[in-house]
């Protein structure tokens, strides 16, 4: 069936407050994992925890529903298909990494504690759903996936950058230089480099 103009604008009120990575790898995630209209529909126009529609409801207009918002969407309401997947692994990765972070990487003047979260969740969705959209967890895709997320927003890019440094440090991640990209690391507590001098 046809949806009406009315329809279609009532949703797209809500949309924009999506920042266009996270709607791209939103996208992605659907069609890997739930491949229905309806949960399309029930992120846009339920009150689920963390739907877009909720977000609206609980944050400020000026608020961007980022990384850390659609983490917690899956998380809350759709992990079991993606637990139950191929990318299982994947996702827990991003969970293992998370406690990791918050167990070795020791706060810093450099950035806030708030961004070394942010900075996993963000590479870890890239890596499961960029591929489909040809992104990949890169400096500039994590800087474009956080451009509204990290407070006070000055200093955005030296900020990601003390703490991508810092979880390459503390074997959280680690950055290939073939792809120029940054993979949660989730392996041996060896240092390697250490080992190999």
């Amino acid at each position: 069936p046809q949806v009406s103009e009315k329809t279609v604008r009532q949703y797209l009120q809500y949309v924009y407050s999506l920042n266009p990575i996270v709607l791209l790898l939103l996208i992605s995630f659907f069609k890997r994992h739930v491949q229905n209209e309806r949960s399309v529909f029930s992120f846009l126009a339920s009150y689920e925890s963390h739907s877009i529609r909720q977000f609206s409801k609980d944050y400020a207009e000026n608020e961007i529903y980022g990384p850390d918002q659609l983490f917690k969407y899956i998380e809350s309401n759709l992990q079991q298909a993606v637990l139950e997947s191929e990318y299982g692994n994947a996702w827990t990765k991003i969970n293992s990494s998370l406690l990791l972070a918050k167990s070795s990487v020791p706060s810093s003047e450099k950035y806030s504690d708030s961004s070394v979260p942010l900075v996993i969740i963000s590479i870890g969705l890239i890596s499961l759903y960029g591929d489909i959209i040809g992104i990949k967890p890169n400096l500039n895709a994590i800087e474009a996936i956080l451009a509204d997320s990290l407070k006070p927003r000055t200093h955005e890019k030296a900020e990601i950058e003390s703490v991508l440094s810092a979880l390459e440090q503390h074997q959280v991640l680690i950055h290939r230089p073939a792809d120029e990209a940054f993979h949660l690391w989730h392996g041996s507590s060896v240092d390697i480099r250490e080992a190999i001098k």
